[in-house]
């Protein structure tokens, strides 16, 4: 019976220690593993209208980390909308539909979630938080007319839940 108590009072005593070094996530630029970072690349999905596909205002985003096994792991950001039709910057699509389209779409609100285990861990177990902007780079590799993959790369700010 004694060992339990002793084991119980270490354990919230730890839960308290833990508790008192807790703080925002860490400030700072992270980028996924193929640029050499430490954040996990991701999967995505649109919601969207047909017959406009993912180019109109309106589309909803849900973005999560993929580990290859596990989903939003690391980082989950969902519900942001697209507030104005893409802007197209670059366009390299020859007259056989081969080469490259990058655009850029912004969206607003939306939120996010970063594990407390992420490169900004600074203590808490999650850190959840409301998007600022939302800012997104899609380049999309067309072949013979038939999109066939898509790279994106993303400015975002937020702001997290109980921190000042």
């Amino acid at each position: 019976m004694k060992r339990f108590g002793t084991a119980v009072l270490t354990v919230a005593v730890l839960a308290m220690a833990a508790t008192s070094f807790a703080g925002p996530p860490l400030n700072g630029t992270y980028q996924s593993t193929d640029l050499g970072g430490t954040m996990e690349m991701g999967r995505y999905s649109e919601g969207f209208d047909a017959p406009d596909g993912g180019i109109a205002p309106g589309v909803t985003y849900n973005a999560q980390s993929w580990d290859g096994a596990t989903l939003a792991n690391q980082w989950w950001y969902y519900c942001g909308t697209m507030v104005s039709p893409p802007m197209l910057l670059v366009d390299t699509v020859d007259g056989n539909g081969n080469g490259n389209r990058t655009y850029m779409k912004t969206f607003v609100g939306g939120f996010i979630w970063l594990s407390g285990t992420g490169p900004w861990a600074n203590g808490d177990p999650d850190y959840p938080g409301i998007v600022d902007s939302y800012t997104m780079f899609e380049t999309i590799t067309f072949s013979g007319g038939i999109r066939i993959a898509a790279v994106f790369n993303i400015d975002a700010t937020g702001h997290f839940d109980n921190y000042a």
